[in-house]
């Protein structure tokens, strides 16, 4: 098995992004986003609220973000996307655990997936057992897209983020391993000026979609 690529430090980091024709800043206002969403709720939200407005809105920011940039919006069988202009690669977003933008960590979604997110993650692999080295979308002519993950996490004191490659799903269908993780660092919050409301089942929409007999 390819062993993950980590990108940590700054110019490492720029010139990964700049490789999928993106800069951190559109992906980390996204990211912040959804977090300012999230701690909007209230205790007369539903339950599943904070979670859901945290990926909604991380999603819709990240869309807002790129489609000036000439990125498309994708809803294939709900599963949603942004998908960039040579259309050889696609960003989906999901919550992770706490090991999210950690080099040093080995993040998992903090979701289980989907039918869907398995097939994404099955053409990834694909792709990379034909070039593997930099995990460069291969030509269009001959590929699928690749797709990554906006990874988000937010504690008390931090919100974290990565975008990421994933290729392998565990036994519960939380993604749980990566070819490439583009580290894009951290985000001091506020303890006191915000709290994280509780419980989270906010979904990360994954709908396996079965066609009528």
């Amino acid at each position: 098995m390819l062993k993950t690529m980590i990108h940590d430090r700054p110019e490492e980091v720029d010139a990964a992004l700049a490789r999928l024709g993106l800069t951190a800043s559109p992906l980390m206002r996204a990211v912040r986003a959804g977090y300012l969403s999230r701690i909007s709720r209230t205790a007369n939200d539903a339950p599943i609220a904070a979670g859901f407005y945290h990926w909604n809105e991380t999603l819709r920011t990240l869309r807002d973000e790129l489609v000036v940039l000439g990125w498309t919006r994708v809803d294939e069988q709900m599963f949603s996307t942004i998908l960039s202009p040579d259309g050889r690669i696609a960003i989906s977003v999901s919550s992770g655990d706490e090991a999210t933008g950690s080099a040093r960590g080995f993040p998992r979604t903090k979701r289980d997936k989907g039918p869907r997110t398995a097939d994404v993650i099955h053409a990834n692999v694909e792709q990379l057992d034909l070039f593997e080295t930099t995990p460069e979308p291969a030509p269009k002519e001959e590929a699928e897209c690749l797709t990554y993950v906006l990874l988000f996490h937010a504690d008390a004191t931090e919100l974290q983020a990565e975008l990421s490659l994933p290729v392998s799903m565990d036994e519960k269908d939380h993604i749980d391993s990566w070819r490439e993780r583009i580290i894009l660092g951290s985000q001091p919050l506020d303890p006191e000026g915000a709290t994280m409301p509780e419980p989270d089942f906010g979904p990360d929409i994954d709908i396996d979609v079965q066609r009528r007999a």
